[in-house]
């Protein structure tokens, strides 16, 4: 759950100059002083598209459970929200209204609340004549309002829910509606081709009548951007939007999520003012909200993870191994620091520190100690070379989170075939488990030599009270080859053994084997590998640093730009952009793949054995006849 807070703190981390001015940012701040503690899902920032003045009404959603009508809106119109009484406008979604004695709750109970019960009184033989045409026209009521905070006293708002253009036509010919019915119908056919079918209604309820002015709520066929942008261009031809503004409503919805707490920005719904038998004007509901939905997005707003290459050192000599160890280096200890705390200051929570062999890096316990001060999750990658029992006990000491101890086989014999070092790595894991830390992990990594010892991998790990066993996808080699790659059958018998797996042990598949996640998570109905879990992070939820201090997507994208900062990459980097542009032309064999929309693959295979950044893996073996690798 996020808070009111969060939102506008999310809200201010970008300018949209054409929609909020300084004054306007500002009234905003009065509300998050009084109500920022508030919990929400969601906050709406109400923008009149085609006025100069850069103001917004601001509300916010509610939810109390308990309550016969649980969902409250509190609407904050902009010329009270800097003042001292700061009274909104209540409006209540109300369409469980015929659930029960809800209805009579209402009349009794929730309009005297909201408006008094003089004026309660006095409206309500006219909002039941309005709900009975409704029922009768099997449409129910979406929400009702009282506008305290305008200072309008003397009605009422009413929402439909979404309606046909005839049914609207027919509710408010039974309403005695003085407008001009034909040309709201016209309006409504033009209206259609820009979004769903129906539309939801408003209009103030007053003693005897309703308001001669209605409102007319569009929602986009989708959520895409096209769509978003087709209604705009719409707008903006027929002078009810200004261009300004329609260039910041597109960059409000094309600002990455932010990640904890998950906050995303999209379009509510559009509004059109309808009176005197024209359109006199357009807003558009811009939307903060908490809930993920199934919308895949491109990236977080900053980075989570950052992988720190400590070294290109090691003693070991890993046939799988893709560093150059002709010219073994180290990374600057003042270097590293500096891109430890930068990384915390743009919000990444987990550092990764690896190698080459992360414990020949000398000053490894100190960089450590400065994460753990820092608040951030820290983890190292070992062989198991130069770990004895007082090396772990330094790295606990110094806050280490979680070590994870490389090893490709539960025999030496199976091992040797892809890594070095098999006795290190057990007698590692013999220590860890001794001194009973409890964030241990092995790293597995899934080739076709060892794909069917993965029952022993899961034995051996539960022998040592391994934590998690964390499935690892091959990249290339030093030489930029992959061999080995495992069968299309092997993945799916060790995707069925994790689906069956009902142990101790935590089994994870690193997001980057998209291939292998795509098949677990495939069911009869839809494929969960969805969102920015799905697949490669590299550029969209972490980057790296090499030996030499430079900034990559990833340890294993060795492409290097040169940018001021963290953020300054993050935001601007030609090559991340093109990162996050991958799955809109998807290339053979992904292209013919029935996981293509729920997979990402690996990015640094194309590369390095093709020299492109694409999706369209074609080591994979999901989708393609088997060959041999």
């Amino acid at each position: 759950m996020a808070y009111v807070k969060d939102f506008i703190e999310y809200l201010n981390m970008e300018r949209y100059e054409h929609l909020f001015d300084e004054e306007c940012l500002r009234r905003i701040q009065c509300i998050n002083e009084e109500y920022g503690q508030t919990e929400s899902h969601t906050v709406i920032l109400e923008v009149n598209l085609a006025k100069e003045a850069c103001t917004c009404d601001f509300s916010i959603y509610i939810d109390n459970p308990l309550e016969p009508f649980p969902e409250t809106w509190l609407e904050f119109d902009y010329a009270r929200c800097a003042a001292k009484d700061k009274e909104p406008c209540f409006f209540k979604e109300v369409s469980n209204l015929y659930e029960g004695d809800n209805e009579a709750y209402l009349y009794r109970q929730q309009l005297p609340d909201m408006m008094g019960k003089e004026l309660a009184e006095k409206l309500t033989p006219m909002l039941k004549k309005c709900l009975a045409a409704m029922k009768d026209l099997d449409t129910p009521p979406y929400n009702v309002g009282a506008m305290n905070g305008r200072g309008e006293l003397s009605s009422l708002r009413l929402f439909t829910e979404f309606m046909t253009r005839k049914a609207i036509i027919e509710l408010l010919r039974r309403l005695s509606w003085k407008g001009d019915t034909e040309a709201l119908d016209q309006c409504l056919a033009r209206l259609e081709s820009y979004g769903r079918k129906k539309f939801i209604i408003d209009f103030d309820v007053y003693e005897d009548h309703i308001s001669d002015k209605i409102s007319i709520s569009v929602e986009t066929a989708d959520k895409k951007e096209k769509s978003v942008i087709r209604i705009l261009d719409y707008l903006e031809q027929k002078g009810l939007c200004l261009p300004g503004k329609k260039e910041d409503v597109i960059r409000f919805i094309r600002v990455f999520p932010f990640p904890k707490p998950f906050m995303r920005n999209d379009i509510s719904h559009f509004k059109f003012s309808f009176e005197g038998g024209k359109v006199t004007g357009a807003k558009v509901y811009l939307r903060q909200g908490d809930l993920y939905t199934l919308k895949t997005y491109r990236a977080w707003y900053h980075p989570v993870v950052m992988n720190l290459e400590l070294t290109s050192r090691c003693p070991l000599r890993c046939p799988q191994c893709y560093c150059d160890m002709t010219h073994a280096k180290d990374l600057d200890y003042e270097a590293a620091v500096e891109r430890v705390r930068e990384a915390q200051a743009c919000g990444v929570r987990t550092v990764n520190l690896s190698g080459g062999e992360t414990l020949c890096w000398k000053p490894l316990d100190q960089l450590v100690r400065e994460c753990s001060r820092l608040g951030l999750e820290t983890n190292i990658a070992i062989s198991g070379f130069g770990f004895d029992r007082k090396r772990a006990e330094q790295l606990i000491e110094a806050g280490v989170t979680g070590i994870f101890v490389s090893l490709n086989g539960s025999t030496k014999s199976v091992n040797e075939k892809s890594r070095d070092g098999y006795e290190l790595a057990i007698n590692a894991l013999q220590i860890l488990k001794e001194i009973g830390f409890p964030r241990t992990r092995v790293n597995w990594v899934m080739r076709r030599d060892n794909a069917d010892d993965f029952d022993n991998m899961i034995r051996l790990a539960e022998d040592y009270g391994v934590h998690d066993l964390v499935v690892i996808m091959m990249k290339p080699d030093s030489g930029k080859s992959l061999p080995g790659v495992p069968s299309k059958e092997q993945m799916y018998a060790v995707a069925e053994k994790i689906r069956q797996y009902r142990g101790s042990l935590s089994i994870v598949v690193e997001e980057c084997y998209s291939q292998l996640r795509a098949i677990l998570a495939n069911s009869f109905l839809f494929n969960r590998n969805i969102g920015l879990e799905r697949g490669c992070g590299a550029g969209r939820d972490g980057f790296s640093v090499n030996v030499d201090n430079q900034l990559t997507p990833c340890r294993h994208l060795e492409i290097t730009e040169e940018f001021d900062g963290i953020m300054d990459y993050w935001k601007h980097s030609p090559v991340l952009a093109r990162l996050r542009q991958t799955e809109d032309d998807i290339q053979d064999p992904c292209s013919m793949c029935r996981f293509a929309r729920n997979c990402l693959p690996c990015m640094a295979i194309p590369w390095n054995m093709k020299g492109e950044l694409v999706m369209g893996d074609e080591t994979c073996p999901v989708q393609r006849p088997e060959r041999e690798n």
